[in-house]
């Protein structure tokens, strides 16, 4: 197997993970898709103020990270961007609803797992490169 370069010395990837949410992917990823794209201080902002399950999730998360990246590699809190978020599939909790005539309907009651990488951008002073 080969090995990936994940990028130079500059630029580390810190990363937060949650396993195991009992909130489906599908609920999540509504949310996530939300926040992609944005600094991780506009990410908090909109999760604070939404009224999902999923929301104060994704706020801890993105906050953990953001600790991560100032306590372990001393990064500043204004030049980080969120470089990753993924929501996966976890295990799947199965119930039995009874029905009529003796007969059982399954429920399925999925769990999520959730990464978050952001990436230090550096210090923006205005120029170009």
């Amino acid at each position: 197997m080969s090995k990936k370069n994940r990028g130079t010395q500059n630029s580390k990837e810190v990363l937060a993970s949650v396993k195991y949410v009992r909130v489906s992917p599908y609920k999540l990823r509504k949310v996530a898709d939300v926040v992609r794209n944005m600094t991780p201080q506009d990410a908090l902002y909109y999760l604070k103020n939404m009224s999902q399950k999923s929301s104060g999730i994704l706020y801890k998360l993105i906050h953990s990270c953001i600790a991560n990246a100032e306590n372990n590699y001393k990064y500043e809190k204004s030049a980080l961007t969120i470089s990753r978020l993924v929501v996966n599939e976890g295990p799947k909790l199965k119930r039995a609803q009874p029905r009529a005539r003796g007969r059982m309907f399954k429920i399925l009651k999925p769990y999520s797992h959730v990464e978050v990488a952001m990436v230090n951008q550096g210090v923006k002073n205005g120029s170009k490169s």
